[in-house]
């Protein structure tokens, strides 16, 4: 089945993301400027797979330090949270999931 954005020649994106408030920011952005926008979002990955793929890519000491700042911003994520929600708001963009996800 032909869909109307191929028979009015609009580009069609497909975007890929792993979730979040700032992924959702890029979709709505995208969404707005492509009407024939396919979002996928991915499964999350398993912390450990993630952690031995950085070892073996950049080493245990870089892995491990990566790692130690996942804890520190999880334990400042409240603040963080209105932090992100102030600058998103100021430069106008919309962080809540997109209706096509």
């Amino acid at each position: 089945m032909i869909t109307s954005a191929v028979e009015a020649n609009e580009p069609r994106v497909a975007l890929l993301n792993a979730g979040g408030p700032l992924c959702n920011c890029v979709a709505n952005h995208f969404a707005e400027l492509f009407p024939a926008l396919a979002i996928m979002q991915e499964a999350p990955e398993k912390k450990w797979d993630v952690v031995k793929r950085r070892a073996r890519l950049l080493g245990w000491k870089v892995a491990i330090g990566q790692i130690a700042f996942g804890f520190v911003y999880r334990l400042g994520e409240k603040t963080f949270s209105r932090w992100r929600q102030k600058i998103l708001s100021d430069a106008g963009a919309v962080a809540n999931t997109s209706t096509r996800l």
